[in-house]
């Protein structure tokens, strides 16, 4: 759902904003997605507010080296450590 997407997007542009305010650093990704875990979290706890109908994918590389950081519309963060990304299919007879 794109309104979904854009809300926490603009809730992370809003907590990375805050925490340069505040300790004058980058917001490291392990933090970022545990704020938005927070907070994807709370919207299932109340009944007035909508729970969240996406998933979000926190990529970081800070001091701690490279993260992907993935958050469950119940607000459950998943850590990767082995990933990759693969830029095109592979060729056939490789």
């Amino acid at each position: 759902m794109a309104p979904d997407a854009r809300q926490l997007a603009n809730k992370a542009r809003e907590e990375s904003q805050q925490y340069r305010n505040f300790w004058a650093t980058p917001i490291p990704g392990r933090v970022l997605a545990d704020r938005l875990a927070g907070h994807v979290h709370m919207h299932t706890l109340f009944w007035y507010l909508r729970p969240f109908g996406c998933s979000t994918t926190v990529i970081s590389y800070d001091d701690e080296g490279p993260g992907v950081f993935k958050i469950n519309p119940s607000g459950v963060v998943y850590v990767s450590f082995n990933f990759f990304f693969r830029l095109r299919p592979p060729a056939f007879g490789v």
